[in-house]
């Protein structure tokens, strides 16, 4: 499933984070939930374990 998407600068316009249980499951997500809304191009990247996360206390709602 997808779980977060960024518009970014740069080479790509969008980063999309996606969940997927196997690699099946990962082309079922690109070809019948990406594609079909108009992506024309994908580069697929695969995390395999999570180095950090750092929480910082900025307020961004101003």
């Amino acid at each position: 499933e997808v779980v977060e998407c960024y518009y970014t600068t740069g080479q790509y316009d969008l980063l999309i984070k996606v969940f997927a249980r196997n690699n099946k499951d990962l082309l079922h997500i690109i070809h019948n939930k990406l594609q079909p809304i108009g992506l024309s191009r994908t580069e697929t990247l695969v995390s395999f374990k999570e180095a950090f996360r750092k929480k910082l206390p900025i307020n961004v709602s101003k």
